[in-house]
């Protein structure tokens, strides 16, 4: 048997040889580190040794450590929110408390790219809880007032899963003596949910006519109140949760929503911000039976909104490009179908690839590598004689950097994860899909909307306006349940499809 290196021992167990592989050495601070680590081969014991040996020599060696998952993000966490704005640091603290209350005790070295995995896979499917407190502070630039609470009234009715009124009763028949209308609320005017660092309220606020002895009637308002636990100044209250809630309410409904009224107010003082135009007609709720509503905040077992509002602000600190760039008036009707297939073909692209970004860096290391050996082959061909040096460059400009990657990849990925809108059949019905895949090379749904991107991109096709406008139709729905599902909240296709459709 050969002679085993100074560094490695066998080892006797009830189990078996084992081999024991040392580290001794002194680190850059002067500090001993003795290491032992017992393998079933001496093949693996020599593996880890020369690893570690290397580690050690370039700096990037992390010696073995009790520090569990819990104090590595803490220390994290103090060293990284004391250059980061309250808000900022906020968000980390959210997007990281998942981690903390799955695996806070464990050892941080013990962590693999399974538990990683699993975690992501939980929070993805949501059988993890998402929910986390935010708590901010900061102060209004121009009073150094502190904003607790935000009134906001917009175009929520739509979007809410509840309505004002409870059962209503009018005279089926004309009565000459005597006729009755009702109209009842029981519990029906308010939702609300609240955490330890903040509360959201959907409400809506009444106001009847009743003294004309000619009229009758009741009309109500609805109003979104969120309170934190610190005040915040106006430009975050706006950024971080107006807008926001705007913006969500929009996913919710597919229109281009708006606010209409915005009120700060603290323990002694209210400001009104904003504003619609005062007219005899203030706004008021009524039922739209024609926009289908895929989203409602409040529903029966919903999420609370306060988490999709804490989801959209971490997304938009993390810079996830749907959740940031996402704007309903982009999506208006006033825009050209060309423009708006365009733009959402590239929010699924860029959400897509923003996902995948760890797993694209991997595939570019490794394609880097094998074009490096393919080089290096065809370098030694070119000095054997076999191939010329112009034909060499040619090879070498034509392998790129980066691995090949195609639409056709992001819209699989999209069409399988949302598979309750029957994306490949719906998409595959409309003309301009049907038609270019009429092209024995473009088989797929997926390669026909790349080909009609391509070509509305690079000017080489046209198509019929009203044809694109179908298309554009179907990639918004993908997009608004794309969005929805970044922050945990139900797409109802039933919703928006009839049965049947």
């Amino acid at each position: 048997m050969a002679r085993l290196p100074s560094y490695i021992t066998r080892v006797d167990t009830a189990r078996g040889p084992r081999y024991e592989a040392r580290i001794n050495t002194t680190l850059p601070n002067g500090k001993r580190l003795q290491h032992r680590k017992r393998f079933v081969t001496v093949d693996d014991a020599k593996a880890w040794h020369a690893a570690t040996t290397a580690e050690l020599a370039t700096g990037t060696h992390a010696a073995p450590s009790d520090v569990t998952v819990a104090e590595a993000v803490d220390s994290w966490l103090t060293a990284k929110t004391a250059r980061t704005k309250p808000f900022t640091a906020a968000a980390y603290r959210f997007a990281l408390k998942p981690v903390t209350e799955k695996y806070g005790d464990v050892r941080a070295q013990k962590i693999t790219k399974h538990d990683v995995e699993a975690l992501v896979t939980e929070l993805r499917t949501g059988s993890a809880e998402r929910a986390a407190a935010l708590h901010m502070n900061s102060k209004f630039a121009a009073g150094f007032h502190e904003w607790r609470d935000a009134w906001l009234r917009e175009r929520a009715e739509l979007a809410t899963g509840f309505t004002p009124l409870t059962s209503t009763t009018f005279p089926r028949a004309y009565d000459p003596e005597k006729m009755q209308w009702t109209a009842t609320s029981e519990g029906g005017t308010a939702r609300s949910w609240e955490d330890e660092s903040g509360s959201f309220k959907l409400e809506f606020t009444s106001s009847a006519t009743v003294a004309d002895p000619y009229r009758f009637r009741v009309q109500f308002a609805p109003w979104a109140m969120i309170q934190v636990a610190d005040g915040l100044s106006v430009s975050d209250w706006r950024d971080h949760w107006c807008s926001n809630l705007v913006t969500l309410v929009s996913a919710a409904t597919g229109r281009a929503e708006k606010l209409t009224h915005l009120t700060f107010r603290t323990a002694d003082s209210v400001v009104t911000v904003f504003t619609a135009a005062i007219t005899q007609n203030p706004y008021y709720a009524d039922q739209d039976r024609s926009t289908p509503v895929c989203y409602r905040i409040g529903s029966d077992g919903g999420d609370s909104p306060l988490t999709a509002l804490r989801h959209i602000q971490f997304k938009r600190t993390e810079g996830h490009p749907l959740i940031d760039g996402y704007d309903p008036m982009i999506l208006s009707r006033a825009q050209h179908p060309r423009s708006r297939v365009l733009q959402l073909v590239q929010w699924l692209e860029a959400g897509y690839g923003f996902d995948t970004r760890d797993e694209w860096e991997v595939r570019v290391e490794k394609h880097r590598t094998k074009r490096a050996e393919l080089l290096e082959v065809l370098k030694a061909a070119q000095d054997d004689g076999v191939l010329t040096r112009a034909q060499l460059k040619f090879v070498k400009d034509s392998i790129g950097k980066s691995p090949r990657s195609t639409l056709d990849t992001t819209l699989k990925a999209v069409f399988d994860r949302h598979e309750g809108l029957e994306p490949r059949r719906r998409l595959g019905a409309l003309r301009v899909i049907a038609t270019e895949m009429e092209d024995e090379n473009r088989n797929s749904v997926e390669s026909a909307v790349r080909i009609v991107r391509n070509r509305l991109s690079h000017g080489t096709g046209t198509y019929n306006v009203h044809e694109l406008d179908q298309l554009a139709d179907l990639l918004r729905q993908l997009v608004r349940a794309d969005y929805l599902a970044l922050l945990g909240c139900e797409y109802r296709a039933s919703e928006v499809f009839p049965l049947g459709e």
